[in-house]
């Protein structure tokens, strides 16, 4: 049989993957496609009055359950402080920091990587974004690559890029249920939800289906 392929998501916090691409994880998955998640930071940072071990561990077993109800094959986390991504990349190195990227894309030997958008209006979504550029600009990075959005309801730029538009109209209820399993992120819960059924409900019209998220090539 033939080797399925390999995606790997590398992406700033634990949420980010379910809101950007939720959908095109549990069709991949279904399809028998290895799906291996890559979190710099387990966004503690989104509950300053909690003691960060117990938001920690309890975001932690949040990302478990939303990546199994989706089908993905593994998560691991760079443990970055969250809300100090760049700062982070910047004081360890930047240098150092790619290598770890690849060491991790040759250990899990991708056929597409996807991640944060360069735009992105979060800090760490853009400093994420921008390190995985630059191991592209560097010609690091040989495999295709996708950026997802996560905080625009339109894309705001890079319209002119190629586009992977993935048909999720039998997953959408999915990439929902794993979305909720995140509780500890009820606010985010309540501001993103109807921005889901609205962009991907846009999304799916445009393209004769129910729902569609869509990604745009950067390499």
């Amino acid at each position: 049989m033939a080797e399925q392929e390999s995606i790997l998501i590398i992406c700033a916090h634990n949420d980010d993957q379910i809101i950007g691409m939720g959908g095109t994880i549990a069709k991949y998955a279904a399809e028998g496609k290895k799906i291996h998640s890559i979190f710099f930071s387990l966004g503690e940072g989104s509950h300053p009055h909690l003691k960060t071990e117990v938001i920690t561990k309890q975001r932690y077993f949040e990302s478990k359950r939303a990546d199994e109800i989706l089908g993905a094959t593994s998560i691991e986390y760079l443990g970055f402080p969250d809300t100090k991504i760049g700062e982070t990349i910047h004081d360890r190195g930047r240098e150092q920091i790619k290598q770890l990227i690849l060491q991790k894309i040759e250990e899990h030997k991708p056929g597409k990587i996807f991640t944060n958008a360069t735009d992105d209006t979060h800090h760490d979504h853009r400093a994420v974004a921008k390190l995985i550029q630059e191991m592209i600009d560097e010609e690091k990075i040989s495999c295709a690559v996708y950026v997802f959005e996560v905080w625009h309801l339109t894309k705001l730029k890079g319209r002119h890029l190629p586009k992977l538009v993935v048909n999720t109209s039998e997953y959408f209820s999915k990439k929902i249920e794993a979305f909720k399993q995140h509780k500890s992120q009820w606010l985010v819960y309540y501001q993103f939800i109807w921005k889901l059924y609205f962009k991907e409900r846009i999304n799916g019209k445009k393209n004769k289906w129910k729902y569609a998220e869509v990604f745009y090539k950067v390499n």
